[in-house]
């Protein structure tokens, strides 16, 4: 009876111990993401195409959250024909609304409740005299399990440069700022 009692505690209480992503394999979707991210050259509101490319790497939450953008931005469009500027320009994604020209994973640390923290460090060289300069920043990725994968749940961004908190803020600040259904 106590070895049944025990491997059922085990069950309940030692798999949420080993629940949280290894460091690797947290490394590896957040690297995953920005590579996309580059080499899909997704620099504001994704498109369908562009979405599906990264859809995979994100919590179900925060992919809601990216395609209810998405929506509002096609309603944005399709009632301004071009008389205004798109909902959101830049770079969604991170801290500098440019955006980046070189990423590299900084480092990765464990948080409560199972969270991997990914930080990844970001530099803009601009095309300009004035941007040509290098401006370096860091952005911080939370990274979960679920369903037994690792996906990317939130970006915090740096604090001296964005208005923005994180992405799951900017989103939702979005979403409420163009609300089709709003009076």
């Amino acid at each position: 009876m106590k070895k049944i009692l025990c491997i059922f505690l085990f069950c309940i209480f030692g798999s949420s111990c080993t629940s949280a992503c290894d460091t690797d394999a947290s490394v590896t979707v957040v690297d995953g993401f920005f590579k996309s991210i580059k080499d899909n050259k997704i620099s504001s509101i994704p498109s369908t195409d562009q979405f599906s490319k990264i859809e995979k790497k994100l919590t179900p939450s925060l992919a809601k959250l990216i395609l209810k953008v998405s929506e509002n931005e096609a309603t944005h469009y399709q009632t301004q024909k071009d008389s205004e500027p798109p909902i959101y320009e830049g770079n969604m994604f991170g801290s500098l609304v440019e955006g980046f020209s070189r990423y590299n994973i900084k480092d990765a640390e464990s948080k409560e409740n199972d969270i991997k923290v990914v930080n990844v460090a970001f530099e803009y060289v601009g095309m300009t005299p004035q941007t040509m300069h290098p401006f370096d920043w860091i952005d911080s990725v939370v990274v979960l399990k679920v369903n037994d994968q690792c996906l990317i749940d939130d970006i915090y961004f740096d604090k001296k440069i964005s208005s923005d908190s994180s992405l799951r803020s900017r989103l939702n600040r979005i979403i409420s700022e163009n609300n089709p259904d709003r009076e």
